[in-house]
């Protein structure tokens, strides 16, 4: 007996997997990707569908030491819809070495506060960063999250980083 064939008539990206679960029973599963793009406070359905990447892709060219830019879109358990924010954050005006920038779809909101590069010193014995220096646009990557921040206290040492506090709320 063959595979089944899978007929997608939606105009998003598919891909069929054929698996077994624990108990070596077979599994099809239908993996269906959106792509969408925001612009001037709209969000619409992007005219290139991006394919499903079943094997994620880094920010860097090391998996060691790079976070996922886009994580593998297949697991064999996901309880909700994933949103994958790929953006910069620019700043508002010149001048700027921090501010807040927030996403909302539907009733999930993340929120960070993203700072300039900042060079971590000692005062009193304890780790305290500087003034974050004003940038025009920053990645939002976690390398330059809170992580980072707390393997710095941990006493690693780093040259600069920058802080995000991510926040859920309704």
């Amino acid at each position: 007996m063959g595979h089944p064939a899978i007929d997608n008539k939606s105009p998003f990206a598919h891909e069929v997997l054929y698996l077994v679960d624990e108990e070596s029973r077979p599994l099809v599963v239908t993996v269906v990707k959106g792509t969408f793009s925001i612009a001037r406070g709209a969000c619409y359905r992007a005219e290139k569908q991006l394919p499903v990447n079943l094997s994620g892709a880094h920010w860097g060219e090391d998996p060691e030491t790079s976070s996922y830019k886009y994580e593998p879109e297949c697991a064999f358990f996901k309880p909700a819809t994933d949103v994958v924010l790929v953006v910069y954050a620019y700043a508002p005006r010149r001048g700027i070495g921090e501010m807040q920038v927030a996403l909302t779809v539907g009733p999930m909101q993340k929120g960070l506060h993203i700072f300039g590069e900042r060079a971590w010193i000692r005062a009193g014995g304890s780790p305290i960063a500087s003034r974050p220096v004003a940038f025009e646009k920053m990645p939002l990557v976690y390398e330059r999250g809170e992580q980072e921040a707390l393997a710095v206290r941990a006493g690693q040492t780093a040259s600069s980083l920058a802080t995000s506090t991510a926040t859920c709320g309704p």
